[in-house]
């Protein structure tokens, strides 16, 4: 396949003239991945998939909030439409996480229209170098799996496709808030008693001392400002991670309450544990000011598309800190992690994220050839998975996947295509 260096490519979209003149979204049956069609005036389709959850009303969103302003304007510069449509006037006291997610389906499809323009892939736009395989870390979604399940599975990963580091759950979701000022032994703080302890050594044990061992505790644990143990809790909790070997503990308190983030950084008994978080920040001022964490995590469908990732990723360089983009699920978003990471080549962006156990949650399944496929089954272009590296073979320009035409055509898929004439009378402010 043809490509185009980031020079010559800039140079050919600075001169392209072509405007946003169809847009039309599609939602799956199961109501979990929502995509968008974006067609320029000189015909190119870009693809671009919204952020997940609650997709039926973050479509909804972008045929009022988004589309509106999108349709008619230039498609060259996929950062100057996002900030165009912030600042619609539709969309007056209407920011937030909603529409970040609507945005970063537009985003993504602007980006993958302007690849197939420039006859390259969005890494080579970027970076002027072609896609390469990428570390990975595997990753459980889910507090249900039992210990020595979850273990024999990250056990098959490193054994069959060389997976050498491993995220797993610890606490239970989002108890760290219901806790705050009461003891935090008077809640279950766990998924059930004793799990996230057996988790780590039943995972630790099947994986060896070498491999890296990570922890997600998606807000499980009570600010040590706020909880009656005066952060005692709190550092029993690192201690813990310490003996197993953790290299970072993520959002152990909830998403958005920084001050138990800054409080923590400053405890003795963190004793140095990287802490992560920002999967769930949409706020760009807020990246823009810093956050107190060691590793930044934004998530391409909350924050707004690869636009703002790759913004929220000079923040990081800024401000020395890890970046690790959040993408556990295998669809689109990790299509788009693979061309960031690849286009970044920074030391502070050492592996992207993989979800990998099914137990009836996980969208992500692996085969024994390493073929990594998502479900519903959106491209026709697999992922592999091999020595631990995720890689794509691009099978065209822009993200380099093709969407399959079954699934489109697949029972129960709703499309939805955005009226113009309905764009010109609410374009007033443009």
């Amino acid at each position: 396949m043809a490509t185009a260096g980031a020079g010559a490519a800039a140079a050919t979209l600075r001169a392209w003239g072509a405007h946003v003149a169809g847009l039309e979204t599609f939602e799956s049956p199961d109501g979990k991945i929502a995509l968008l069609k974006l067609t320029t005036s000189d015909g190119i389709e870009g693809w671009g998939q919204f952020g997940n959850k609650d997709v039926d009303l973050t479509v909804e969103i972008f045929h009022r909030r988004v589309a509106p302003a999108a349709m008619g304007a230039l498609v060259r510069d996929p950062a100057a439409l996002v900030e165009r449509i912030v600042g619609f006037e539709l969309n007056y006291k209407q920011l937030g996480v909603q529409l970040s997610k609507a945005l970063a389906g537009l985003d993504a499809a602007v980006w993958d229209a302007c690849g197939k323009f420039a006859q390259c892939t969005v890494c080579e736009l970027l970076c002027a170098r072609p896609l390469s395989a990428f570390p990975v870390y595997a990753s459980s979604i889910s507090r249900k799996i039992a210990p020595q399940d979850l273990a024999d599975e990250m056990a098959r990963l490193k054994q069959t496709h060389g997976v050498r580091a491993f995220k797993v759950k610890a606490g239970k979701r989002m108890q760290g808030l219901l806790a705050r000022g009461q003891d935090p032994k008077s809640k279950q703080e766990d998924q059930w008693p004793g799990r996230t302890a057996a988790v780590l050594r039943a995972v630790r044990e099947a994986v060896g001392p070498e491999c890296e061992l990570m922890v997600d505790a998606n807000g499980a644990y009570p600010s040590p400002a706020t909880d009656s143990t005066d952060g005692a809790f709190v550092d029993g909790v690192c201690k813990m991670l310490r003996e197993y070997g953790v290299s970072f503990f993520e959002e152990p308190f909830f998403w958005c309450d920084y001050d138990a983030y800054r409080h923590l950084r400053d405890r003795e008994g963190r004793a140095g544990l990287p802490v992560a978080g920002g999967e769930q920040e949409f706020r760009m001022d807020v990246w823009r000011a810093g956050l107190p964490l060691d590793i930044y995590q934004p998530d391409f469908g909350y924050a707004g598309g690869p636009s703002s990732i790759l913004q929220i990723a000079q923040f990081a360089r800024r401000d020395g800190r890890r970046f690790v983009p959040h993408s556990p699920q295998g669809d689109l978003h990790v299509v788009y992690a693979l061309h960031v990471a690849s286009a970044l080549s920074d030391p502070q962006l050492d592996r992207i994220e993989l979800a990998c156990v099914d137990d009836g949650l996980c969208q992500v399944f692996i085969d024994t050839n390493g073929t990594v496929t998502s479900m519903p089954q959106i491209t026709g272009t697999p992922l592999r998975l091999k020595h631990g590296h995720l890689d794509l073979e691009p099978q065209c320009h822009g993200w380099g996947v093709e969407i399959d035409p079954v699934w489109l055509r697949a029972d129960g898929v709703k499309s939805r295509v955005f009226d113009a004439k309905e764009a010109t009378s609410k374009r007033s402010n443009l």
